[in-house]
């Protein structure tokens, strides 16, 4: 019975733990983004090295993964579908981070300040709202609010049409410029950001097999159901 208690609690305390490490990675990640993208909008040099707080970000999710792994070697009975959720979760953070890196290296690029440039004010408002949306997604993963993740998702549908017309511009374009160049890529890295945001927030609002998809959320909204 004792060995049997000590499993339990070794499995959920492996659980709490890799919840933590995954709030932590959230929070990092955050922080990576905003420095890339103030690095792109106004030339301000980040004060985190980005590339090697990556490699942390990715630390992180393999000892989470190994944390899920290690849970369900002890418990397997335990907490499956908080573990499941967590491995689907950390993988979008990670690819938050990898577009983070992207940026940055979009910044040295272009090596001028973006907000000033004439075709990129849409696309200004939403790199700003991504910032915003990282850290509301964390906070609504800490405190499962389904309100908060209802309205990340819904802001996604908004940063998806405002970067598919600056990339539908870059192809219409006849002479690509680098300015138009650098807002179609950027596009594209804060359509992903707000697609893995909007994939976070779900597994939240929807049962796991539900998890990743909004048609069945957006049709329960438009009934009136909760």
């Amino acid at each position: 019975m004792f060995a049997m208690l000590k499993r339990l609690i070794r499995g959920e305390s492996l659980i709490r733990h890799s919840y933590a490490e995954t709030y932590e990675m959230m929070e990092l990640v955050a922080d990576l983004y905003d420095q890339a993208v103030a690095y792109l909008l106004d030339q301000e040099e980040p004060s985190l090295d980005i590339h090697k707080e990556d490699k942390r970000v990715n630390h992180l999710e393999m000892q989470i993964r190994g944390d899920i792994l290690r849970h369900f070697a002890v418990n397997p009975q335990v907490e499956v579908s908080s573990a499941l959720v967590l491995s689907f979760v950390i993988g979008y953070v990670e690819r938050v981070g990898d577009y983070a890196k992207n940026i940055e290296e979009l910044a040295q690029m272009y090596s001028r300040p973006l907000r000033e440039a004439p075709s990129a004010g849409a696309l200004v408002e939403i790199a700003e709202l991504a910032g915003v949306n990282i850290r509301r997604t964390r906070e609504a993963f800490a405190r499962e609010d389904r309100s908060l993740a209802i309205g990340i998702i819904k802001d996604h549908k908004r940063v998806r049409k405002v970067c598919n017309v600056a990339l539908e511009a870059a192809f219409a374009a006849e002479d690509i410029s680098r300015e138009v160049l650098v807002c179609a890529m950027l596009a594209r890295y804060l359509k992903r950001i707000s697609a893995g945001l909007k994939n976070i927030c779900t597994s939240i609002v929807a049962p796991y097999d539900q998890v990743g998809y909004t048609r069945q959320l957006e049709l329960s909204n438009a009934s009136g159901d909760s």
